[in-house]
């Protein structure tokens, strides 16, 4: 067979007879002429009408999907686009959890009070507990007092705390009282939950919510005296409630972003000054 399709490949551009003979009939030979370029070139047209004829079969057919995959190219486009919007999404969230942690940075730097504090001025040693009331120059405190007829009506209101009394919580003294840096509290670390108490009788003058301390509870007492309460799970007392020595007022929490963990900050004021509440706390 190679050697005809060689020989049909030399003699391509002559005309050459193909004769054929019947075993039955020998006598009877039937002859063909042709030229082995025209033969060639019909071949080719053949073999390029075939492969289009398939090829439009495949292509509007079913079949095409074997041949031709028009949806894995929209698939494969929609995979690209919503990755690219992926990685952008990405690269979003990154920058925000960037700008949230400065911010957190920002605000953990503050100190836990809500005061301004200017140098000490002047210094009292008074009372029988050894008690030291350190006079600040600071701007006037945002801690709401009520006015004397709201509390006039009941005597406990009226009556000034009995020094020294326990600690409002149980628990580890993590920071003390340190005008310096500006911490006017003590802050005690307690397990999430733990109830905490009022020092004395008084009346709760806030119960109010604030991003850095959570719930802040304020009890005002007889002459003067000023309690407050920060990092504190939903308070346990409304504004405007008459308390008891030892009523609970909350539990303590890990509230606020200001918190390093589970505590409750107490600060003590007196006539709008702030106390070591160490000074009146039995050791």
């Amino acid at each position: 067979m190679y050697n005809f399709l060689k020989t049909l490949f030399e003699l391509r551009k002559k005309k050459l007879t193909f004769v054929l003979w019947e075993d039955s009939f020998p006598d009877e030979p039937q002859s063909f002429s042709f030229f082995p370029n025209t033969l060639l070139r019909i071949f080719i047209v053949l073999c390029v009408a075939l492969v289009v004829f398939v090829s439009t079969l495949f292509y509007i057919t079913p079949l095409g999907n074997l041949l031709f995959n028009n949806e894995d190219a929209e698939i494969r486009q929609s995979v690209i686009q919503v990755t690219s919007r992926l990685m952008n999404l990405q690269d979003s969230l990154r920058v925000r959890d960037e700008q949230l942690e400065n911010m957190k940075a920002i605000l953990r730097s503050g100190v836990d009070t809500t005061f301004i504090v200017g140098p000490i001025r002047t210094t009292v040693s008074s009372t029988t507990l050894n008690n030291e009331t350190s006079i600040l120059n600071f701007s006037s405190p945002n801690y709401d007092f009520l006015r004397e007829p709201e509390v006039s009506f009941n005597v406990n209101t009226r009556r000034a705390p009995v020094f020294p009394v326990q600690l409002p919580v149980s628990g580890i003294l993590t920071q003390t009282y340190k005008t310096s840096i500006g911490h006017f509290g003590i802050d005690i670390a307690a397990e999430v939950g733990t109830t905490f108490r009022s020092i004395a009788d008084g009346v709760v003058v806030s119960t109010e919510w604030t991003i850095n301390y959570g719930y802040i509870i304020q009890v005002q007492h007889g002459d003067g005296y000023l309690s407050i309460f920060k990092h504190c799970q939903s308070p346990y007392k409304k504004t405007g409630d008459i308390i008891q020595k030892g009523d609970i007022l909350g539990a303590v929490s890990d509230t606020g972003i200001l918190s390093s963990g589970p505590h409750l900050h107490f600060e003590l004021w007196h006539n709008g000054q702030p106390l070591n509440p160490i000074n009146y706390i039995i050791n």
